[in-house]
């Protein structure tokens, strides 16, 4: 929402085909503009202080603002190595903080579009995963950040001390780490607590902290920072660091956190997952006071399977080693289908035929039988008709003994349908000559092959 709650901001797109800027008019419900930016999904959008303009980030490493009044470009930097995540705008509005999946908060001036700083450690090793949230302060020039460590921490927006190889002189405070990557941060309305929100192997964890300190830095301090690698001087910084902050409250959900808010007053915290659900939480202990479903939920009648489709839809079974395969298909109202071949039931009329949990049809004697398919309150039915089981079985070499050589493999040509055969016994390749292949079987080696007596 803008600041003073007249407009909203919404920022996404079709990942690797389309990003989209949408501001939308909260009195009418009406959509005021749409601003079609990149070729992918933006990120963290953020409203200038004078709700004139928007930020967004994207995943081709740019830093981009509009006006939108006319949905103008106002700002375009490309001074991130990879996706930018979340943005910010400071308090006065003149300069625009942005974090991203490279490991660094940038601090950007907005009039000139100039870089200005990198407000964290430029050390290589000095930080560890990309930085997915930033929110700022709401009554000093510094911001709250959290990323892939599970640290929240502050930095202030200008430098008290000149930069060196291995300083962090703009951190001002480092909170309790959280289990798992941040995804989401915010301060109370006066600055005295701040609330975090991550997420760690599909549970997700909601940190309330003391965020009432005081950012001043004195001489032994800012000496201590312009000679980062000194052992007192490291004891100094870590001392600082910490001071005066404490975890006020802790809760641990059973689903991811993405998302966390103060409410206006500072009484209440909401938070956001990956289970659609908005728990509201008290800000002193977070003891739950409501929690709802973000969009309201109907049951859909369009999910329901309205019909079943069988294949083959009637079967003739001849002799005892027939059988056949049912395949059963389930039809929803929204014209989708899928296989439900392993999940019927089913019902025979007769003991002419047996049927396994998998749909496969075999005969038992000679006759007619009535078969009854249901899954998910339908049903179907088909006919079957069995023939030949109850005279004397006559084997054919090409209907009930080719396909069994040819399923496995050895009338192949790596098998014995090879030119020369294997260890000296020949088929044709792939039962081409049926007769030679039965003299193979019967004749050679006086029928060593075949047990013609059985």
């Amino acid at each position: 929402f803008s600041h003073d709650g007249k407009k909203l901001a919404v920022a996404g797109g079709l990942p690797a085909r389309s990003g989209e800027i949408q501001i939308w008019n909260v009195g009418s419900k009406r959509l005021s503009m749409s601003i079609p930016v990149g070729f992918d999904t933006l990120y963290g959008i953020s409203w200038s202080p004078d709700n004139k303009k928007v930020a967004v980030g994207l995943s081709d490493s740019t830093l981009r603002a509009f006006d939108i009044s006319n949905g103008k470009q106002v700002l375009f930097k490309n001074h991130h190595d990879d996706w930018v995540l979340d943005t910010v705008w400071n308090n006065k509005g003149d300069h625009l903080v942005s974090v991203g999946r490279d490991m660094a908060v940038k601090l950007t001036e907005v009039a000139t579009s100039r870089f200005v700083d990198n407000i964290t450690s430029i050390t290589p090793g000095a930080l560890k995963g990309g930085i997915h949230a930033i929110t700022v302060h709401p009554k000093k020039e510094e911001v709250l950040v959290g990323g892939s460590d599970g640290v929240p921490q502050v930095f202030r927006l200008t430098r008290v001390t000149k930069r060196v190889i291995g300083d962090n002189s703009n951190l001002v405070r480092k909170f309790p780490p959280m289990p798992g990557r941040i995804f989401s941060l915010d301060f109370a309305p006066d600055g005295k607590s701040m609330i975090a929100g991550s997420s760690y192997n599909g549970v997700g964890s909601v940190h309330l902290y003391h965020s009432e300190y005081d950012s001043s830095v004195n001489d032994a301090l800012k000496k201590a920072f312009e000679r980062p690698l000194d052992g007192n001087s490291k004891k100094l910084s870590a001392e600082y660091h910490t001071k005066q902050v404490k975890l006020l409250a802790k809760v641990s959900l059973g689903t991811s956190v993405y998302s966390t808010a103060f409410s206006p007053d500072g009484k209440t915290i909401a938070v956001g997952g990956a289970d659609g659900v908005v728990r509201l939480y008290d800000s002193q202990a977070l003891g739950l006071k409501r929690a709802f479903m973000s969009v309201p939920m109907a049951e859909d009648k369009l999910q329901d399977v309205i019909a079943l489709a069988v294949e083959p839809s009637e079967i003739n079974l001849n002799g005892k080693f027939d059988y056949n395969q049912l395949l059963l298909t389930a039809v929803k109202g929204t014209g989708e289908s899928y296989d439900a071949s392993r999940d019927f039931a089913f019902k025979v009329d007769s003991d002419v035929i047996k049927v396994s949990k998998s749909g496969m049809v075999e005969p038992m004697k000679d006759g007619e039988a009535k078969l009854e398919i249901f899954h998910k309150n339908q049903k179907t039915s088909l006919t079957v008709r069995v023939a030949g089981v109850g005279g004397d079985f006559k084997p054919d070499y090409v209907r009930d003994v080719m396909p069994v050589l040819s399923k496995l493999g050895c009338n192949a040509g790596t098998c014995h349908g090879a030119k020369d055969g294997k260890n000296g016994f020949k088929l044709s390749l792939r039962g081409y000559d049926p007769i030679y292949d039965i003299r193979a079987f019967t004749d050679d080696l006086a029928s060593r092959r075949v047990n013609v007596a059985s």
